[in-house]
């Protein structure tokens, strides 16, 4: 009867620790205080700092941040606004879902000192747990955008948007439109991480002239070279003042560790 009785006790521990844990994982994503709770305490058990005047919505669909602010060691992140729907229920499934993602008036502030370490160019690898999930960001929308590291000049976006996919160690960019002061770029974009690979199909308007030149066409497809390279593709850039052709150059590009092999 002992035993029966300290089978039961524990039964029932287990039961009543799961069910706690169900009930906190529903308010965390179910309700707005839960989402305070969750957006402040996960950040600092990272490092990282975190902070937000307003927040509006859920976790499990719909969320809105006003006045966002995250720190690191070395960088800073300021953001007016953050609005997030997704399906946090297919993770469960191994699939990050975003249906929209907004970001305005973002400012990043990067005070990491200069490195003077010799140039590698190692292809970036992702790690194991990277690759236990796919995800999938609908529409990726970003406006004013500005960059500074240390005391540089910003570099300004004035808008982007996108799709963006990461499936089988593959990043893609999909209806690419991003807009500065020193032009725009459309077109789509694919980087392997398993596989190094690259791919790129971009169509790029200057605000100012080169050489007489204010449309560029830029295309990259894998070649079938195969070299001592860690990557090899075919490179095509073609350059025009409105519909006068003025450039064509064509060849195999090839990223070493430490040059880009022309």
């Amino acid at each position: 009867m002992k035993l029966m009785t300290r089978k039961s006790l524990d039964a029932a521990t287990v039961l009543v620790l799961a069910g706690s844990a169900l009930a906190g994982i529903v308010w965390a994503g179910a309700t707005r205080s839960g989402a305070r709770w969750f957006l402040r305490a996960v950040p600092a058990l990272a490092g990282v700092g975190f902070s937000a005047r307003k927040i509006e919505g859920k976790l499990n669909g719909h969320l809105i941040l006003t006045e966002v602010k995250v720190s690191l060691a070395r960088q800073k992140m300021e953001i007016d606004r953050l609005e997030l729907r997704w399906k946090p229920l297919l993770l469960l499934a191994g699939t990050i879902a975003v249906q929209e993602l907004t970001l305005s008036g973002v400012r990043i502030q990067d005070d990491a000192p200069l490195d003077n370490k010799p140039l590698n160019l190692a292809w970036p690898r992702v790690s194991r747990s990277t690759q236990m999930f796919d995800g999938k960001i609908a529409r990726l929308q970003v406006t004013n955008l500005s960059y500074r590291h240390l005391q540089d000049s910003p570099v300004l976006l004035t808008s982007g948007v996108a799709a963006v996919t990461w499936q089988d160690d593959l990043l893609s960019f999909g209806d690419l439109a991003a807009e500065s002061p020193a032009g725009r770029i459309r077109g789509t974009l694919s980087a392997g991480f398993n596989q190094p690979s690259f791919s790129a199909e971009l169509a790029i308007a200057l605000a100012q002239p080169v050489a007489e030149m204010d449309q560029f066409l830029l295309q990259v497809r894998r070649s079938n070279v195969h070299g001592p390279e860690q990557f090899v593709g075919m490179i095509t850039l073609s350059g025009s003042a409105g519909t006068r052709k003025l450039l064509e150059l064509s060849g195999d590009v090839g990223m070493a560790r430490t040059a880009i092999n022309l």
